[in-house]
């Protein structure tokens, strides 16, 4: 390419609106939003005394840029499902809100292009998590 072709080539780029990504003469690539691929999985959970809740945790989904989490007493009831909040990483703590609850959690990836499919839901343990001092 010479030296003339070059220069209208970088000028198409530098005046290009938007993103100004270049694809060839005269094209430019749409800039895509990225999509979460998949949906949550491994979502597990173990009850933190020192929380007064359960450490929730999931695996990471690709596109992934925050997660959204629901809780459900009775996840036969598809209108009961209600936010608990959103977790910027893999890991969350769910307050108890009474000291025998143990409500159904769902979790689902948000990314750029929108929310993925919801997670399985599962019934938080009623396990305690033990941790050991170091010695």
């Amino acid at each position: 390419m010479n030296t003339q072709n070059m220069n209208a080539v970088q000028q198409s780029v530098n005046s290009a609106p938007g993103s100004g990504r270049f694809a060839g003469p005269g094209l430019r690539l749409a800039s895509a939003a990225l999509a979460v691929t998949g949906r949550v999985g491994d979502l597990a959970s173990l009850y933190n005394p020192f929380a007064h809740g359960w450490d929730l945790h999931w695996r990471a989904t690709p596109g992934a840029e925050f997660y959204e989490v629901q809780t459900n007493p009775n996840p036969a009831v598809a209108t009961q499902w209600a936010a608990a909040g959103n977790a910027e990483g893999t890991r969350t703590v769910l307050l108890a809100t009474a000291p025998a609850q143990r409500p159904w959690v769902r979790v689902r990836a948000v990314g750029a292009a929108g929310p993925g499919a919801w997670s399985d839901p599962i019934q938080v343990s009623a396990r305690v998590a033990h941790w050991r001092s170091a010695a």
